[in-house]
């Protein structure tokens, strides 16, 4: 009987652990300033070739069973920032491409809290990389490094998704 309570003594603390912990993770994600704060406007060319990308994309993933790349240029992804901040006024993001790698940001307007107002992420992602790389993610104020990034992800989408799943969605892109 005490092994039984014990056990749950166990259980409940690990529960609460990961509660106080989750909520740590919000209270870091959530900022008073934002990351991107403005949006560009949305144009008819801007929605036609987001239209030709989503089209690119459903012809590479329904064609073949391996892998495919999926080439988006800079201005593929700001038309992309620019409807989703069109049809959604509180998201506004931007994309940076260099001879270096690529830079995306998003910002998430959130109704007044006691945390903040602004929910940003932003990654850097470099130029020289056989399968999806990070050199860094930032959410809010928690800043993880590519290196954990890149260790902890394959194994998490293969736990996510199944069947090695995972290691392929990294390879695509």
């Amino acid at each position: 009987m005490s092994l039984l309570k014990t056990g749950l003594r166990l259980t409940l603390l690990l529960a609460v652990l990961l509660l106080i912990g989750a909520a740590g993770l919000v209270v870091l994600a959530i900022d008073e300033q934002p990351v991107v704060t403005t949006a560009s406007s949305a144009d008819p060319a801007q929605a036609n070739r987001v239209k030709q990308l989503a089209t690119r994309a459903w012809r590479n993933s329904s064609r073949s069973q391996k892998p495919t790349p999926l080439i988006i240029s800079e201005h593929d992804a700001n038309s992309l920032f620019a409807l989703l901040s069109r049809a959604y006024p509180q998201v506004k993001g931007y994309a940076r491409i260099d001879t270096a790698g690529a830079t995306a940001a998003i910002t998430i307007t959130l109704p007044n809290t006691p945390l903040g107002r602004y929910l940003s992420v932003s990654t850097r992602l470099p130029a020289a990389s056989d399968q999806l790389r990070f050199d860094y993610l930032k959410i809010g104020s928690l800043n993880l490094p590519g290196g954990l990034l890149n260790t902890l992800l394959p194994p998490a989408l293969n736990l996510i998704l199944g069947n090695n799943e995972g290691d392929l969605l990294l390879q695509s892109v």
